[in-house]
């Protein structure tokens, strides 16, 4: 459901499915999520989400990117 690209400043997350709401599919994004969050944290880089093509998400989902954006905070990564 997700890919990503990284530069030496950045890593662009980008959702592959316009909808998002198979529970499974939710937690392993949500798990790469947060590991690519530490991972821009320990290099210094911005985290980009690539809403572009999503129509759909559920709540879920939802909580997750709020998790994120608190997590992020913490680590200090710029969205």
């Amino acid at each position: 459901m997700l890919r990503h690209t990284e530069t030496p400043d950045k890593i662009v997350v980008f959702f592959t499915k316009t909808k998002i709401r198979n529970e499974v599919q939710i937690q392993d994004a949500g798990q790469e999520l947060f590991e690519l969050c530490s991972r821009a944290a320990s290099g210094g880089k911005k985290l980009t989400l690539d809403l572009e093509g999503v129509q759909f998400m559920s709540s879920a989902i939802l909580g997750k990117l709020v998790t994120l954006n608190k997590l992020a905070k913490d680590k200090e990564v710029n969205f």
